[in-house]
């Protein structure tokens, strides 16, 4: 396709025509193919090109106009700059409100491209909201079973994933592949990344066998798109590492991980959520190799990337920050441990996260290392653990703030059973989200 926009090109260059409308469209679509291809540069050029155009016409607030800014958006978040995605997302979406365009593809366009921000922002349930609105708005245009409508259900299926819901994340990426197929799309980049999420939930769930096909699938079809430089194809590198980590081979993992932030790195999406995770998972592999020195100096990278997003209060954030625990635990550094596994705890409660895979790992994590520390600071003092020593020792643990006030709460919220420790009532009024 790029080669018939690039002759369509030389003949409006030709008849001196670069300023009108028409060629403003051309550029946005030539945009979509630099960036499939992983030349983001030349996109991000080639959209700055159109928008002088709509300038140039003082037309700036048209619904063409909105789609130059949702795709300048798109280019900002692979790149991990999610806050100058958001100010462009919102505004395109403002210009199709106020032009009364509300209703059509491109507006749901739009917002599914906001639900992609808040995805990133791990604020799910502004992003299922913004879905819902792209959903209502393909029904309101009668484009209940098209791409379109594809769209909207593989990226609902995706929260489903996280959330571990996976019950009702099958049913949305499995309709949105038959969307795809009735519309003769399967070998597209959207019917891709249905797929790879097709995948990522079957890898949530243990099925790694069937996690390997989908993903297998899918680079058939970067591949014979020639989009295997593309930021979706470094995702699907990733996770085929956490495939290969999940078996125990580190060395297929290592080299799929750092294959894709060379390819993050590559395309300029270096500083992105997704390198911080494919940092994140390489730092476990040097721990696992015995080098916890090299993985605590990855993992910092890692928090780094994700400090320059401005998703530190993210799952993502909570899996960096629950492994540099886990890691600096091993190294003797109780203290340091315990205060970013709080942090990963907090992080998970604060996005409604409880019931995930990954959270029920971080609290039987944290239930079984507090109540060693709890049994052996008795044994050691011959002390009971009243309030005034769990108090004490929390306090030696760097967490400060917890004080005999808080266990007389917990004690209150979750009275104890006849003959149960008090220092499990405890642990139960922190990690147990009824109480």
């Amino acid at each position: 396709a790029l080669a018939w926009y690039e002759k369509a090109l030389a003949v409006y260059q030709a008849r001196k025509a670069l300023y009108s409308p028409s060629v403003a469209m051309l550029y946005r679509n030539m945009n979509s193919c630099y960036r499939r291809r992983g030349e983001l540069d030349k996109a991000s050029e080639i959209l700055k090109a159109a928008w002088k155009i709509y300038e140039r016409a003082d037309n700036t607030r048209c619904p063409e106009a909105a789609s130059i800014l949702r795709h300048r958006g798109v280019i900002l978040l692979q790149r991990g700059d999610l806050h100058g995605a958001r100010l462009l997302l919102e505004d395109a979406f403002a210009i199709h409100l106020a032009t009364g365009t509300e209703n059509g593809s491109d507006a749901a366009n739009a917002q599914q491209s906001l639900g992609d921000l808040f995805f990133a922002l791990g604020d799910f349930d502004e992003g299922l909201k913004s879905l819902e609105l792209s959903w209502q708005n393909c029904l309101v245009s009668n484009l209940g079973h098209s791409p379109d409508a594809a769209a909207v259900l593989w990226r609902q299926g995706r929260l489903h994933v996280v959330r571990c819901d996976f019950k009702s994340a099958t049913e949305a990426l499995y309709s949105a592949r038959a969307m795809y197929q009735d519309a003769g799309m399967m070998k597209t980049i959207d019917a891709a990344s249905a797929l790879r999420w097709m995948g990522i939930c079957h890898y949530q769930q243990g099925e790694l066998d069937q996690a390997m096909a989908c993903y297998d699938e899918c680079w058939a079809v970067f591949q014979e798109l020639d989009t295997i430089l593309s930021y979706e194809a470094a995702n699907l590198q990733a996770n085929i590492g956490a495939v290969a980590l999940a078996r125990e081979d580190l060395g297929s993992a290592r080299a799929n991980f750092e294959a894709a932030v060379e390819l993050f790195q590559r395309i300029g999406s270096g500083k992105s959520t997704q390198a911080a995770a494919a940092f994140r998972h390489i730092a476990l592999i040097h721990v696992r190799e015995g080098n916890p020195a090299r993985g605590l100096a990855v993992f910092q990278e890692a928090w780094e990337i994700l400090k320059g997003c401005g998703t530190t209060a993210t799952l993502e954030a909570s899996k960096v920050l629950y492994h540099w625990a886990w890691t600096l635990r091993s190294m003797g550094q109780a203290e340091a441990a315990w205060q970013k596994h709080s942090a990963a705890w907090k992080t998970l409660r604060d996005h409604n996260l409880m019931e995930s895979s990954f959270a029920k790992e971080v609290r039987t994590n944290m239930l079984e290392k507090m109540a060693a520390q709890f049994r052996q600071f008795e044994e050691e003092t011959g002390v009971s653990l009243t309030s005034d020593s769990i108090a004490l020792l929390m306090a030696k643990l760097g967490a400060e703030s917890v004080t005999s006030q808080i266990v007389e709460v917990a004690l209150q919220q979750c009275p104890p059973d006849p003959g149960v420790p008090l220092y499990e009532v405890f642990l139960k009024w922190i990690f147990e989200p009824d109480c």
